[in-house]
């Protein structure tokens, strides 16, 4: 691939309850062949359970790459157990 312009990343999350999520859609800068960046979107959960999040990368509206990962999230009493002391 040359020079890109117009490239933008979508990220989505799948809920343990089977609901998605949009958590970010961003454009990303101009890159050259070699190029390397990071982006990132945060997560809110709102339920215990597995999370696939999902980001797909997109040159116009053509979907170019797609990659995700799976998250278990779950409460914890920590803080809790810790005032208690």
């Amino acid at each position: 691939m040359g020079d890109s312009n117009g490239l933008g990343l979508a990220f989505w999350a799948e809920t343990p309850s089977g609901k998605f999520e949009e958590l970010a859609n961003m454009r990303i800068r101009k890159m050259s062949r070699g190029d390397e960046t990071a982006y990132k979107a945060k997560l809110k959960p709102k339920e215990d359970g597995y999370y696939t999040v999902y980001v797909n990368l997109y040159d116009d509206h053509r979907n170019i790459a797609r990659a995700y990962d799976t998250l278990y999230v779950a409460k914890t009493d920590y803080i809790t157990r810790l005032s208690m002391l």
